[in-house]
C-alpha cells in the first residue's frame, strides 16, 4: 500500500510539471512551502532577515515580502532590491508588502524573479537605511520552471 501511495505521489509530481526539487522543498539556502494556497519561495539570513517570493493562487497575484532586522518595509515606502550590480526600486503597500498590481510592478517582479535565479548575491535596502544580504545559491534550481502570475496580469 505504501509503495502504491509513493508511486502516485511521484507520478503526480512528474506529470504536474512541479520540479521534483521543489517538491523536496529546499535547495541550498532556498526553501519552498505552501501556505493558504500560495507557493512561497524564501531564503533567510539569520533569524531576522528573510526574502520571500510569493506566487499567488487564481485570485491573488504574486508579491515580494521582506524582513530586514526583523522589520517589514514601512507602509508606502520604497524598497531597493540589488541583484549583483542592478538596482530595482519597488514600492511597498500599506502593509509593507511589494505587490504586482501595476504594469511597472509586474515588470520589476519579473526582473527580480530572473535576477534571483542568475545573480550571485541579492541585497534588500529599506527606506529607513536598514539592509540585508541574501545568498542566491540554490535559487535557480528551486525556481526553475516557476510561473508566478502577477496582480497586473491576473
Amino acid at each position: 500500500m505504501r509503495k502504491a501511495a509513493y508511486f502516485l505521489i511521484i507520478w503526480f509530481i512528474l506529470s504536474s510539471g512541479i520540479s521534483p526539487l521543489a517538491a523536496g522543498m529546499s535547495k541550498e539556502g532556498w526553501s519552498l512551502k505552501w501556505e493558504d494556497g500560495h507557493s512561497i519561495y524564501f531564503v533567510r539570513n539569520g533569524d531576522k532577515n528573510e526574502f520571500r517570493i510569493v506566487c499567488g493562487d487564481e485570485t491573488v497575484g504574486a508579491e515580494l515580502q521582506f524582513l530586514v532586522n526583523g522589520k517589514k518595509p514601512q507602509a508606502n515606502s520604497l524598497v531597493t532590491i540589488i541583484l549583483d550590480k542592478t538596482n530595482i526600486i519597488m514600492k511597498a503597500d500599506g502593509g509593507g508588502i511589494v505587490n504586482t498590481n501595476c504594469s511597472e510592478c509586474a515588470d520589476n517582479f519579473a526582473r527580480v524573479l530572473q535576477g534571483v535565479k542568475y545573480s550571485k548575491k541579492t541585497a534588500v535596502w529599506l527606506s529607513d537605511g536598514s539592509q540585508a544580504e541574501f545568498d542566491t545559491l540554490g535559487a535557480r534550481e528551486l525556481l526553475k520552471g516557476t510561473i508566478c502570475v502577477t496582480g497586473f496580469y491576473h
